[in-house]
């Protein structure tokens, strides 16, 4: 047999042993959020309920204060996790 009918046919086999990966579908607690185009009320979500570590937020705050960062944000499925605002800087501070 070629080479290259070789190349081929081992190619093919390694193909069909590759499986998609799918994402699970999100629960409905954990459908993605879009905030109302009104008012200023925005869903959150907390560190506790992610079972994320809450002892490293602060050394995460010291370490972007001293980077002179203006803000940080993380959101989760468009829900709040976390918000900060560094140097003088606020939400209404463009």
């Amino acid at each position: 047999m070629p080479k290259s009918v070789q190349c081929l046919l081992i190619l093919i086999l390694c193909l069909g042993r590759i499986t998609e990966k799918t994402e699970p579908r999100p629960t409905s607690s954990e459908a993605n959020y879009f905030p109302p185009l009104t008012g200023t009320r925005w869903e959150t979500n907390s560190f506790a309920s992610l079972n994320w570590n809450q002892s490293a937020v602060q050394s995460l705050l010291d370490y972007l204060e001293l980077k002179n960062s203006k803000s940080f944000i993380i959101l989760i499925n468009g829900r709040i996790v976390m918000e900060n605002y560094f140097n003088g800087h606020s939400a209404t501070t463009n």
